[in-house]
């Protein structure tokens, strides 16, 4: 963060829910496999309190499968998808859905029509956004599939990208040094 302050979060599921001791939280910090982590938790002092969250679940409001819609309905962010917010996806999809309109509009579609391609456009990215999610759901131990299609290999991928990201430098900030 700044002034040499780390900020640093766990994500848990199941029975694993975090409490808010202090000290269980440094605990399970130094278990983790990012060795970045581990150090925080051997380095670093607790400055603050221990908070916890539990996200309401991740939810698809499927607008794409209506056959009948009123003219002029253009529908964007939570009142489409809800995420879990440990992926990031939530803020992504509704700055995305937006530009979902303006490319319907800039093909020609009445604004005031029933807005099938907007919604087929929205599907996209709602999609997208879901199976980096339920990718990332499938990987809890708690979790037992069923495993679309090419799971292993995708698993696999976000593994590699997530430690790259807490221990690779160029991941981390666009350059070869820290």
């Amino acid at each position: 963060m700044e002034k040499d302050q780390w900020m640093a979060a766990i994500a848990v599921y199941a029975d694993r829910r975090p409490t808010r001791d202090n000290a269980e939280f440094v605990r399970r910090l130094g278990e983790m496999e990012a060795t970045p982590l581990r150090m925080v938790a051997d380095a670093c002092e607790v400055i603050g309190d221990v908070r916890t969250y539990s996200p309401a679940p991740s939810f698809r409001r499927r607008w794409w499968s209506l056959d009948r819609l009123p003219g002029g309905l253009f529908v964007v962010g939570d009142a489409v998808a809800g995420f879990n917010p440990v992926y990031g996806q939530g803020m992504t999809g509704a700055l995305l859905h937006p530009s979902c309109p303006a490319g319907c509009l800039r093909k020609g579609a009445d604004p005031r029509a029933p807005a099938h391609a907007y919604f087929a456009h929205v599907k996209v990215v709602v999609d997208a956004a879901w199976e980096v999610s339920t990718l990332a759901d499938l990987a809890q131990p708690h979790v037992t599939g069923p495993y679309p299609l090419g799971y292993v290999l995708a698993r696999r991928m976000a593994d590699r990208t997530a430690r790259a990201s807490v221990t690779d430098p160029w991941c981390t900030n666009g350059s070869s040094t820290w």
